[in-house]
């Protein structure tokens, strides 16, 4: 940690994922491409304040690289951001109340294939859950 309670999180990931050998439904060669929506690159850095009790935060900032819609690698996606947070207190009995938001950047990007969902180039995708916020309020036993 930086001080008593204060940490700093920082990951960083690099994938060269591909494929070996392999051909698609309709006999297309994909071997040597990176399958579809498998980003190159990931990585996240976040700053936590969390005492025991009293006031307590959360910051945290997540990119994804950009990937492929699709196995052929003809449809690029770029890449994006996120950022979450929590604006908490708990009390010495344990009452807490909390606010967290999820993907406050709104980023609505395609995550998976999906025969219910938007249609894109010709085929349905499933988009990440947009903006959230939560308020909550929790006793510890």
């Amino acid at each position: 940690p930086l001080v008593k309670d204060l940490a700093l999180a920082v990951n960083y990931a690099f994938h060269q994922t591909r494929f070996l050998a392999y051909r698609t439904d309709d006999g297309t060669d994909v071997s040597g491409n990176r399958p579809e929506f498998a980003p190159q690159q990931t990585a996240s850095v976040g700053l936590m304040y969390l005492p025991a009790t009293g006031f307590n935060f959360a910051v945290i900032d997540s990119f994804t690289g950009g990937r492929f819609l699709n196995k052929k690698n003809s449809g690029p996606l770029h890449s994006y951001q996120t950022i979450d947070a929590h604006l908490g207190w708990v009390s010495a009995g344990g009452l807490g109340i909390s606010l967290d938001g999820s993907n406050l950047t709104d980023a609505r990007d395609a995550v998976s294939e999906s025969e219910y969902s938007e249609q894109l180039n010709g085929s349905a995708y499933t988009r990440m859950q947009g903006r959230r916020v939560f308020l909550s309020v929790s006793k510890t036993i």
